[in-house]
């Protein structure tokens, strides 16, 4: 979709950072993926499928995975609340396949000692590697977070319910002013909804007004 003139992307932030769009998304992944990077591209879905912070996704444990009620059990950083992820389609099959592949407890072993999580500095730059050699905006894992706050607030929920389902105390209040964003061709097809007349009489086969019942 073309950029709208009244649409200023250097003014589109969310939490200071740029959010991907869904195609964007796509081609970080693969082009980590196509350059030998397949954790950094799992850490990348991981964020952008649950919402965590950067921190709470590197230290996530496979014990934590309860498949039963469908829930990651989480340890929220700055005193966050909902200690809980809501396993989702998209973050069910991304875990489907990582644990194939795990051989410890860490659902994101550090490469040098399988027992410590991943370099979370290491991983920033290699997202914004990637970002760049997609041609995309700097994007950070704040912006991953923002992604699954954009795609909540699309898909109808509230801000109330988007901040506790990511864990921010601070509330809706938060989501309306940090991660308020919503982008422009979804702003447009919910806008194409709006109906600005009523007909207060019904109309005849005729096409004409039916006159009023006296």
């Amino acid at each position: 979709m073309p950029s709208l003139p009244f649409a200023d992307e250097s003014t589109v932030r969310h939490c200071r950072e740029v959010a991907p769009t869904p195609r964007g998304l796509v081609l970080i992944v693969d082009w980590l993926e196509a350059n030998d990077h397949q954790q950094d591209a799992d850490i990348t879905c991981y964020l952008a499928y649950s919402g965590l912070r950067l921190g709470e996704g590197l230290h996530s444990r496979w014990p934590q995975v309860d498949r039963k009620e469908e829930l990651i059990h989480v340890k929220r950083l700055k005193k966050g609340v909902f200690p809980f992820v809501l396993i989702l389609p998209e973050l069910k099959s991304l875990l489907r396949r990582m644990e194939k592949e795990a051989k410890g407890d860490l659902m994101f072993p550090s490469p040098f000692d399988p027992l410590a999580p991943r370099d979370d500095s290491s991983y920033r730059r290699r997202l914004a590697q990637a970002a760049k050699a997609c041609g995309l905006p700097h994007v950070t894992p704040q912006g991953l977070r923002s992604y699954f706050v954009t795609q909540a607030r699309q898909s109808g929920l509230t801000d109330a319910e988007i901040a506790q389902l990511i864990g921010d105390k601070t509330g809706p209040s938060l989501i309306a002013e940090v991660y308020g964003d919503v982008r422009p061709d979804h702003l447009l097809a919910v806008a194409r909804k709006i109906k600005l007349t009523a007909q207060t009489r019904a109309l005849g086969r005729s096409g004409k007004r039916r006159p009023r019942n006296k």
